[in-house]
């Protein structure tokens, strides 16, 4: 399944590679007219194939082409959200190795997303991934308030409430708030990933503290160990149903 996908990815990505190459050979034959309609089609033709060179680890690509989205297309792209957002994408992944102010670029990429869509769910997620991160030295210390506003406007993605929940959790000492929102990352988002291992470590070291009843913590705590990495088998699928069952009823017992 995984080499399936990988596959589709190169495939996809080779695919936008001939288009974009299609749209150059147009450079020359493009009427006056018809430039403003040229420049939308082949800034959308390098942002799907930066996106897509990210997608597949080609990262020096992506930047080339999201850059060329955004700079050589600047009409088009003033109202083109996207290509500032992929091109955060690479920043937030790549970091100091990518560029030593790799921050600031980011920051000024997703602000701009945000002039151009200030309701633009992606770039508020990033955002608070940004500001939240506590190794980003441009900052004195992360700007955890800034990061809780960014992910409550990020609408229902699991991850935004999840690292929302970490922040209450982690640095506001806010526990039962805190696992409530992770219970509701859980229920939004159902596949076995590390926000499990991250719910069993929370109600271990805070779970009497939340003044949670004890027979729900521990069936809570004994079901989510189940919950490893890897695929959604039919066994898994069970076992996931009768989880989020004990997660409705320890939200219900939540004070």
């Amino acid at each position: 399944m995984i080499k399936d996908l990988k596959q589709t990815k190169k495939e996809t990505l080779q695919q936008i590679k001939k288009d974009e190459e299609w749209l150059w050979g147009l450079l020359g034959k493009v009427e006056r007219a018809d430039w403003p309609t040229y420049a939308k089609a082949h800034a959308v033709a390098q942002n799907a194939y930066g996106r897509a060179s990210y997608l597949v680890g080609q990262d020096d690509d992506a930047v080339k082409f999201l850059n060329w989205a955004i700079t050589l297309h600047m009409p088009s792209s003033s109202s083109f959200p996207d290509a500032y957002t992929n091109l955060a994408s690479v920043y937030l992944r790549q970091k100091e190795s990518l560029s030593p102010d790799w921050a600031e670029k980011t920051e000024e990429y997703l602000q701009q997303a945000l002039k151009i869509s200030p309701s633009n769910q992606k770039a508020h997620h990033q955002l608070g991934s940004l500001y939240s991160d506590p190794n980003v030295a441009k900052y004195d210390e992360p700007k955890y308030d800034k990061a809780i506003e960014h992910f409550k406007q990020a609408g229902n993605n699991a991850w935004s409430i999840f690292f929302h929940a970490r922040i209450l959790v982690e640095q506001k000492k806010e526990l039962t708030q805190g696992i409530i929102l992770l219970l509701r990352s859980l229920r939004l988002k159902q596949e076995p990933d590390s926000r499990y291992d991250y719910l069993v470590k929370t109600l271990t070291s805070h779970g009497v503290n939340a003044k949670l009843p004890k027979d729900l913590l521990t069936a809570v705590q004994e079901l989510a160990k189940r919950m490893k990495r890897g695929s959604m088998n039919e066994e898994r699928w069970q076992e996931h149903k009768e989880f989020l069952v004990v997660l409705k009823l320890l939200l219900a017992a939540l004070p």
